[in-house]
């Protein structure tokens, strides 16, 4: 890594995908060796199945012969046998150097447990690629909001940015109006060169300055930022104009998932090129594959579905094709930057969708049109369906959003406006509602997409 290289690590980030698919199955079948070793549900699971180790060669072998798994197994499985870990630690616990928790976003959190050897290498490595992708570099100094609530997350991003050499200014809080205060006075009295932080906090960050009439460009001296970072919520188009027009500099996404520690990341070449095709997945780390939701067949490339995920270098814990539940368009050809690895456009929750007349509406389909319309931009909003089943299909689209009462002269006129702008689009009947904010169900990083009002 050298400081005028556009890579972290050059070899790795542009490697030839025939060589990244060797690597894979390279380490996929050392993967597979130890959690049939080591860890008591892969064991389980492959003597249920009739197969062992010698049978996984390959990542088409994982496909054909290895069931998708979702985190509701190792909830089942903790549960019946008392093990936090579910059965998939793959080395003894005085080996686990740290513990955290996922978000519970769909239900009660799971534990990631890690090794020194996992957060000093590949899960720094990883976040160190996407920090340097973003424009840190050594001297630099990167704000980095985050909350312990979410620490897989936090953690990550510190170790990357540090480990480009820049200096991480850790402000950990939750975002409530006394913390965006103290973000707010920090801001003011320090000069920063990029800022990492959640999506909502973004949000409300940006309430803040816009309540308080404060110019960020002249306050924070954000257009000298090399640029904002967020994760938690997708970016959609019309947010991240309305960030680069209000702050000055760019807007970059991200996302990840916390069982298995996967970071994803745009980088500047991308934004400032305009060829925003997706978030990077490191797949020297990963093996990614996109899945039908429904029938959980592999998808190809260009097609909505789920990101499944098999970690390759995970040491503390063995996941086998882990499905996120998060829809996604994956494009695995080479990226602007000359980055050979796949991106993933994110589309949502896979929960936070609607099957309207056979159509699959996303939050993404939603957002980009809702978030077109000012007096609604950064403003929470909800899918209503009749059911927590996603495959109950709908007779329209129904959601329930906020709009801002300072922006809005006649809400009727608007909530028809935007009913009929989103039917013309998606081409679903589609009602909209209006509700107070407080009515939203918000997690410290995402507002909570769904709402489930059952039919009489």
């Amino acid at each position: 890594m050298a400081s005028e290289s556009k890579y972290f690590e050059p070899y790795f980030e542009t490697m030839p995908r025939d060589e990244l698919r060797e690597l894979q199955n390279k380490k996929l079948r050392r993967q597979v060796a130890r959690g049939y070793m080591f860890a008591p549900a892969i064991k389980e699971m492959f003597d249920e199945l009739g197969i062992t180790p010698s049978d996984i060669r390959t990542v088409e072998d994982l496909q054909e012969k290895i069931p998708v798994m979702y985190k509701d197994k190792v909830r089942e499985r903790r549960a019946k046998t008392g093990d936090p870990f579910g059965g998939y630690l793959a080395v003894p616990e005085e080996d686990v150097y740290t513990v955290q928790h996922s978000t519970g976003t769909t239900g009660l959190p799971t534990f990631i447990a890690k090794t020194k050897r996992d957060v000093e290498g590949w899960i720094t490595r990883e976040y160190a690629r996407h920090a340097w992708a973003a424009g840190a570099r050594p001297g630099d100094r990167i704000l980095v909001w985050g909350y312990y609530w979410h620490a897989w997350l936090k953690d990550g991003n510190d170790r990357g940015f540090a480990a480009t050499g820049a200096q991480v200014w850790e402000f950990s809080s939750m975002p409530t109006p006394t913390d965006i205060e103290r973000l707010h006075m920090i801001a003011s009295a320090v000069k920063f060169n990029g800022v990492n932080h959640g999506t909502l906090p973004m949000f409300r960050w940006m309430d803040y300055a816009r309540a308080r009439g404060i110019d960020p460009r002249e306050t924070y001296h954000s257009h000298e930022w090399k640029f904002i970072r967020t994760e938690g919520d997708m970016l959609t188009d019309p947010v991240r104009k309305y960030s680069r027009d209000f702050w000055g500099t760019l807007h970059l996404d991200a996302s990840g998932g916390g069982d298995c520690v996967v970071a994803t990341a745009e980088n500047r070449d991308q934004v400032e090129t305009g060829n925003t095709k997706g978030l990077m997945i490191w797949e020297d780390f990963f093996f990614v594959e996109v899945v039908d939701p429904k029938t959980h067949e592999v998808v190809s490339d260009g097609e909505k579905g789920e990101y499944v995920i098999t970690p390759l270098d995970y040491e503390a814990m063995v996941y086998l094709r882990w499905d996120y539940e998060d829809m996604v368009i994956k494009d695995s050809s080479r990226d602007v930057s000359g980055r050979t690895h796949a991106t993933l456009k994110y589309l949502g929750r896979t929960i936070f969708g609607a099957i309207v007349r056979g159509k699959h509406i996303t939050q993404r389909d939603v957002e980009e049109i809702l978030y077109s319309f000012p007096e609604v931009i950064l403003k929470p909003w909800q899918f209503i369906r009749s059911s927590k089943d996603l495959f109950k299909e709908e007779d329209k689209l129904r959601i329930r959003a906020v709009y801002d009462p300072n922006l809005t002269k006649d809400p009727e006129e608007l909530r028809q406006r935007i009913a009929r702008t989103l039917e013309e689009k998606l081409g679903v009947p589609t009602e909209v509602e209006w509700i107070p904010e407080e009515e939203v169900r918000t997690l410290p990083h995402k507002v909570y997409k769904l709402y489930v009002r059952e039919s009489k």
